[in-house]
């Protein structure tokens, strides 16, 4: 958000329209929140100053290398963007996956998403390494730290340790096999508190759908989304270049009411950057599109 919008969000502007009135509520209520301050012209967390409060048009290509497992050098997204409407549920945009782990506590400690929520996540991986540290954090401050331990394969289970999720469900998407690019049939568990699981295909399998159903109220709910599973590197994808990604992002739109927070993972090193931009860009004004105040 440029200073503009900082300039509204401190009450600056009194001819506000009701749209403007309504994202100078959402940023009121970061302020004061404690865990965002006015730095540089522009609202950002105390704890990972790349994260900002913004808006799609802030979703930009970084000339700098992400953080990929690959070690080679991969440009991701210049900040790490928290979108949200009055109606919609917080959306984090980020390049590297791991910075999933910080969204969902932040979305906890805000009373968007409650203690030990479940999670959908679609992905062409499942990230599932439980090679990650196995002591619990609790603080904001100490989960930020936390993220330098972390990396793309194992902060769901950090966050598994931290308790922040009880459940999380792989839907893996295979465009080449798939007939819509919403259709994720191929759900399993890969946490589950008291009988976790890794990898287990043999698990319990579930469609998007009736995983959906069985949310009780969208507080119990995350939806993680990594890209590339509409726009990955490898030739001879149906859906390679973002071709599945209007759809996709059209279903996201409609199912993102049900979930308490939304995260969209761009992946330098397994997605084309510059499609993932485009892609991410159309899931949030979907999503913001669909919200409907409750």
């Amino acid at each position: 958000m440029p200073m503009h919008g900082v300039s509204r969000a401190l009450g600056c502007n009194v001819g506000a329209t009701e749209a403007e009135a309504a994202e100078i509520s959402v940023e009121w209520r970061l302020l004061a929140s404690g865990h965002y301050e006015i730095r540089d012209g522009r609202i950002r967390s105390k704890y990972l100053p790349n994260l900002i409060a913004g808006t799609v048009e802030d979703i930009e290509l970084s000339k700098r290398c992400a953080d990929v497992l690959s070690g080679r050098c991969d440009l991701g997204i210049e900040s790490m963007v928290r979108i949200q409407s009055e109606c919609s549920p917080p959306i984090y945009v980020m390049d590297g996956h791991n910075l999933a782990y910080f969204a969902w506590g932040e979305a906890q400690e805000m009373g968007f998403v409650e203690r030990g929520a479940f999670v959908a996540h679609i992905d062409m991986h499942p990230d599932s390494s439980i090679a990650a540290p196995t002591t619990e954090v609790s603080t904001l401050a100490s989960k930020a730290k936390r993220l330098k331990q972390l990396n793309i394969v194992n902060f769901i289970h950090a966050a598994f340790i931290d308790r922040m999720v009880d459940g999380i469900w792989f839907f893996y998407h295979s465009p080449d096999e798939a007939e819509s690019p919403h259709d994720w049939e191929d759900g399993y568990i890969l946490f589950i508190r008291d009988e976790p699981r890794y990898d287990n295909k043999n698990g319990y399998r579930v469609s998007l759908d009736l995983f959906i159903k069985n949310i009780p109220q969208p507080s119990a709910a995350i939806l993680d989304v990594d890209l590339d599973a509409f726009i990955p590197y490898s030739e001879g994808v149906d859906y390679e270049k973002g071709k599945g990604c209007p759809e996709a992002a059209r279903y996201i739109g409609q199912i993102a009411r049900h979930f308490g927070v939304i995260d969209l993972a761009t992946s330098p090193g397994f997605a084309d950057q510059g499609e993932a931009i485009i892609c991410a860009k159309q899931i949030v004004g979907e999503i913001l599109k669909n919200s409907v105040c409750r």
